[in-house]
């Protein structure tokens, strides 16, 4: 099964998604606001891989790629991290994370 990529560029109170789509992270959007980050989503899917956008414990840093496995609500994502020999990194017993959009960036490598 191929895995998709998706391109988001976060910031704290906005990003864009790769389609040119605009949305807030802000919990109190506008409707037209609300309405492009629900289109946004469409373009994420289970096993989309991405870029970490910052460190999020001493083990799993920024810059590392990761594996969304779950779509819990629109913008939260549970995900994991795995080294070359193909097992998770772990940090305090736990290989899953959950994350936000804004903890993802651009995937730029294959």
């Amino acid at each position: 099964m191929p895995i998709g990529f998706f391109a988001f560029i976060a910031t704290p109170t906005s990003a864009v998604a790769s389609d040119s789509l605009l949305f807030r992270s802000n919990p109190a959007l506008p409707p037209s606001a609300e309405s492009s980050f629900k289109n946004a989503m469409k373009f994420i899917k289970q096993y989309d891989v991405f870029k970490l956008a910052r460190d999020i414990n001493p083990v799993i840093k920024k810059g590392m790629r990761g594996v969304i496995l779950e779509i819990w609500k629109p913008g939260v994502f549970e995900v994991e991290f795995v080294k070359d020999d193909a097992t998770n990194y772990e940090f305090e017993g736990q290989s899953t994370f959950t994350l936000t959009i804004q903890d993802m960036q651009q995937n730029n490598s294959n």
